[in-house]
């Protein structure tokens, strides 16, 4: 049977000695694994409780969550479907699944994503499920794109006009 020295008792930490084949000495801590976690979360809590709320700021005038779960949406090709049957007029959801070629199951799932993102609504009528479209988080994500696009259109006639002017000096001379 193997029996370990055991070490001095030191921050808290003690040593078991098993009774039965050559493991060697077991150590735990004192405190155990929850009095570490809540120090931890202890420490993480003073450390933003001292910093400057007013260092962080809104990085646009978009709401970015608004934005991110639109554009999630609208990636898929099948969420695009869907979107385009109901641009045509409101449909139930067995309605909507029968044009696609997934299951109704994967296809309530892609609903789902669109109603988390604002662009499906959905009304319960007895044991039907009428779904309407919501263009409204669309045009904010218009919006968005519009704001880039006018940047881009700028920044891309300031070229053309360097590269003309840079032209016409090359040729005058």
């Amino acid at each position: 049977m193997f029996r370990a020295r055991a070490p001095p008792a030191a921050h808290g930490i003690r040593t078991l000695r098993p009774p039965i084949g050559p493991v060697g000495p077991l150590r735990i801590l004192s405190r155990g694994i929850a009095g570490w976690g809540a120090g931890l979360i202890e420490s993480r809590q003073r450390l933003w409780s001292r910093l400057d709320p007013d260092i962080f700021t809104s990085m646009g005038e978009y709401r970015a969550g608004v934005l991110d779960r639109v554009f999630s949406a609208v990636s898929d090709p099948t969420r695009r479907a869907i979107l385009a049957r109901l641009a045509d007029a409101d449909a139930r959801v067995t309605d909507v699944a029968r044009t696609l070629p997934i299951s109704l199951n994967s296809t309530s799932k892609h609903i789902r994503v669109l109603e988390a993102a604002g662009l499906v609504q959905r009304r319960v009528r007895g044991r039907e499920h009428i779904l309407t479209l919501d263009a409204a988080p669309l045009a904010e994500a218009a919006d968005w794109i519009d704001h880039y696009r006018t940047f881009w259109s700028q920044q891309l006639a300031s070229l053309d006009a360097f590269v003309t002017a840079r032209d016409d000096g090359a040729r005058s001379s």
